[in-house]
């Protein structure tokens, strides 16, 4: 149940019923459907700066973590009753350095499969890593997602061009102020890492 605080509270009258009597009613025809054996996963961005900080200082002390942590979950105004049907809170610390390269890394192999491209073997230079694990620590507000809009931003026309040229893989090159997109080879062979094309 993603960011669980934004649902109505008629919403989380549903899922307490459902926790406090095992099981559930179709409204539609009255049927009651057991919740006695499911396990059920909520997550919530409340008091998330807060909570990152408690974990970090807290890692060799879970039980005062925990307590911290639910402490801060309702000072964020997260509903009570649910907190206390909550059995363990898994609180995340926030992603740093090399965490950040690899997430950035893989949005970015992501993306080029979307237009049904592949990363060449070190196909990201470590410079564009580098350059949104500095900009993440710096304006971490966002998180991943930031970096996540930010690449698309970057590289989404580059990866266009490349796949108008019928390119199989291509390397992202960190160039001044940009990413640039470079062809390595075409799907028919006819191009190899001797000859990149540049794309942007």
């Amino acid at each position: 149940l993603d960011e669980f605080e934004k649902a109505h509270t008629e919403v989380h009258k549903l899922f307490l019923t459902a926790w406090n009597d095992g099981l559930v009613t179709e409204v539609s025809d009255g049927a009651r459907i057991p919740a006695s054996d499911a396990i059920f996963i909520l997550t919530t961005n409340a008091a998330s700066r807060q909570i990152g900080e408690i974990a970090e200082t807290h890692l060799d002390q879970p039980e005062l973590r925990d307590e911290m942590t639910k402490q801060a979950l309702l000072d964020a105004q997260f509903a009570p009753e649910v907190l206390s049907r909550i059995d363990a809170v898994l609180p995340f610390t926030p992603l740093k350095g090399l965490d950040i390269a690899r997430v950035v890394a893989l949005e970015m192999e992501q993306l080029a499969r979307q237009f049904k491209l592949e990363l060449a073997d070190g196909g990201i230079d470590p410079e564009i890593l580098l350059h949104a694990v500095d900009a993440m620590q710096d304006h971490s507000r966002g998180g991943v997602r930031d970096i996540a809009r930010m690449i698309e931003k970057e590289i989404s026309e580059g990866l266009i061009d490349a796949r108008a040229q019928n390119a199989r893989t291509v390397r992202l090159v960190a160039s001044e102020d940009c990413v640039k997109v470079l062809v390595v080879d075409l799907k028919d062979g006819s191009a190899d890492a001797s000859h990149i094309e540049e794309a942007v």
